[in-house]
């Protein structure tokens, strides 16, 4: 009956841990990258800067402009566009896995499960020290009047589909954040958002995702 007891309670001990914990893969924000002043086209490119930027050592971007003009310019030849005209072009997956590909970064495109648990499943690329990039509608996150406000998104009238790159998570009230570069703002270097949200938006708006392997 001791035995019992003392195994339930350090089973307990381990869940209650468990359900506490928290994880970040850059909590000094080091792979953070903003837009540019007045620029609401480029989250896509930023968001494949960002993963290059975490995944290879040797690569600091300098000029975020003339990344995402590089990056841009890389991917329409790639597709045979002009690099000109279609320089405002939303991207989607494809256009970052094309990046990625170029740059040499390893990555692998997944599927959010189905089922309730899916938070576990962003949790664990996290844990085990990758970074996700995920491409949610900002409509489906809470808005929040003042900018530097946490836990929800910038005042932005309407909303808009945004990628952004998941590099962590916390729990706060008992409740689960995901640690997040947004590049729309300054603001947006580690910030939380409630995961249920976050994942909410993605099986609504773009259940895919892709997970950044860290370099070395």
């Amino acid at each position: 009956m001791k035995l019992f007891v003392s195994w339930l309670g350090t089973a307990l001990m381990c869940a209650s841990l468990s359900a506490f914990s928290s994880e970040s893969i850059d909590p000094k924000g080091e792979f953070f990258v903003q837009r540019t002043r007045g620029d609401t086209l480029h989250c896509g490119p930023l968001a494949a800067i960002m993963a290059r930027n975490f995944a290879d050592t040797n690569y600091k971007p300098q000029n975020t402009f003339k990344e995402i003009k590089s990056a841009r310019g890389l991917v329409n030849d790639f597709l045979g566009l002009d690099r000109n005209k279609d320089f405002g072009r939303w991207w989607e997956f494809a256009d970052i896995e094309t990046y990625l590909n170029f740059m040499g970064v390893r990555y692998k495109s997944t599927k959010l499960t189905k089922g309730r648990n899916t938070e576990s499943q962003i949790k664990k690329l996290l844990d085990q020290q990758q970074m996700v990039l995920v491409n949610v509608n900002m409509n489906h996150i809470p808005r929040g009047k003042n900018a530097n406000k946490p836990y929800s998104t910038f005042y932005i009238p309407g909303g808009w589909g945004h990628f952004l790159a998941v590099v962590g998570y916390e729990y706060k009230d008992e409740k689960l954040y995901f640690e997040m570069h947004d590049s729309f703002s300054p603001n947006g270097r580690n910030r939380l958002y409630e995961a249920k949200y976050i994942i909410g938006s993605m099986k609504k708006f773009e259940p895919e995702f892709l997970q950044i392997e860290r370099g070395v």
